[in-house]
């Protein structure tokens, strides 16, 4: 599985080794790509570009200050577009300034959290459909649908046959009632 890592280039830690330490002890199934996003609003982008490079996931890591609150939110809405674009899910692993006080203690918060979120990425991963399996059966041919099925809430066409009118003959609205 090969996971898209991204910090921001103004994080306080090298949180990538850490990530890289971490996924060691977890699984051996587990690659990194790593990217730097210049700015926390850059970080859709990157994680864009990621997904563009063949990550099957994408951990965004970054230190937030009372100063990236607001751009959070903005970012969060635009990684949904990225994620649903893709069909693929991105983590944000944040580590708030009132966490840690020593560079010893924000390592240690942060590789408690990046071990979190790579354990919930590999189950996540082990949860997914694989490949059908043999003797499997397809049910758009099943039913007859020939993968021309019609969307969910949207009702076919009527013929002229099937039309209705709830106008008389003469053109007075007949009553349902």
């Amino acid at each position: 599985m090969l996971v898209g890592f991204i910090d921001v280039a103004s994080n306080k830690v090298d949180a990538y080794f850490l990530a890289q330490k971490a996924s060691e002890e977890l699984s051996p199934n587990i690659s990194f790509t790593q990217l730097t996003s210049p700015d926390v609003l850059k970080i859709p982008a990157t994680a864009s570009k990621a997904f563009n490079l063949g990550a099957d996931a994408v951990i965004i890591y970054l230190n937030m200050d009372t100063d990236d609150a607001d751009s959070l939110d903005l970012v969060h809405e635009k990684l949904i577009d990225v994620e649903v674009k893709n069909a693929k899910y991105s983590y944000v692993t944040i580590v708030h300034q009132d966490e840690w006080s020593t560079p010893a203690e924000l390592e240690a918060v942060t590789e408690k959290k990046l071990r979190a979120v790579l354990d919930l990425i590999l189950k996540v991963d082990s949860t997914q459909p694989s490949a059908p399996k043999e003797g499997a059966v397809d049910l758009n041919s099943a039913l007859g649908l020939g993968g021309e099925a019609v969307p969910s809430g949207i009702a076919p066409a009527l013929d002229s046959q099937d039309s209705f009118s709830l106008d008389s003959p003469d053109n007075e609205p007949k009553s349902l009632f």
